[in-house]
C-alpha cells in the first residue's frame, strides 16, 4: 500500500482502529529516534578516543615528523566528515520526533476533542503548529516542556564539541608543520 492508500483506509476507519494506528506511528518514530541518538553518542565516543589516542601520540614525542602530521590530517578531515554526518544524524531525528509528535496530536484530538479520523487524517499535512493549536493545552505535555530561552541543550554542545575537536586538531597539525619546515 502506498501513502495515500493508506490514508484512505484509516480516514473512513473508526476511532477503535485509528488509535493504535496512530500509536505505532508514534512509537516507531520515537524509537527510530532513538537509534539515532545511539548512533551519535557510540560514533562521538568512537571519534573522541580516536583523536585523543592520535593527541597522546603527539605530546609522547612524535610531535614534528610526518606520521604525526599525516595522522593529524586524516583525524581533521574524518572530523570534519563526522561533523557533516553529525549534521545529518539530526535531520533525521528531528523528522522521526516531528512524525511522533504529529501522531500523538491526533490521537488526542481523537480522544480529547471527539474528532473523527477524517478531520484528523486532513492534520497530518498541516503545519505542525496548526495541529498543535487543535488540540487542547492539556495534551501539550508530552512534547514540550518548558525550558530557559538560553539554556544549552545536548544537541549544541555535541556541536560544540565537534567544533572544538576540529580546532585543536588544525591547531596542532599546524605546530607539526612548523616543526617539521624547522627542523
Amino acid at each position: 500500500m502506498d501513502e495515500k492508500e493508506i490514508r484512505l483506509k484509516y480516514a473512513n476507519a473508526d476511532k477503535d482502529s485509528m488509535l493504535p494506528y496512530l500509536g505505532d506511528i508514534m512509537k516507531e518514530n520515537l524509537a527510530h529516534a532513538r537509534h539515532i541518538e545511539g548512533e551519535i553518542y557510540t560514533f562521538t565516543s568512537i571519534f573522541l578516543a580516536v583523536a585523543a589516542a592520535t593527541l597522546t601520540l603527539n605530546f609522547g614525542g612524535t610531535a614534528g615528523n610526518t606520521i604525526s602530521l599525516l595522522m593529524h590530517a586524516i583525524i581533521l578531515a574524518a572530523g570534519a566528515m563526522a561533523y557533516g554526518l553529525l549534521k545529518r544524524w539530526y535531520i533525521a531525528f528531528d523528522r522521526h520526533m516531528e512524525f511522533a509528535e504529529r501522531a500523538y496530536y491526533m490521537q488526542e484530538a481523537i480522544i480529547l476533542e471527539g474528532k473523527t479520523p477524517a478531520d484528523v487524517m486532513l492534520l497530518w499535512d498541516k503545519p505542525l503548529k496548526e495541529l498543535q493549536d487543535a488540540v487542547p493545552t492539556e495534551a501539550m505535555f508530552a512534547f514540550h516542556h518548558p525550558r530557559k530561552p538560553n539554556a544549552l541543550r545536548t544537541r549544541q554542545m555535541i556541536i560544540y564539541f565537534y567544533i572544538i575537536v576540529l580546532v585543536i586538531m588544525a591547531i596542532v597539525m599546524i605546530i607539526d608543520l612548523i616543526t617539521l619546515a624547522m627542523g
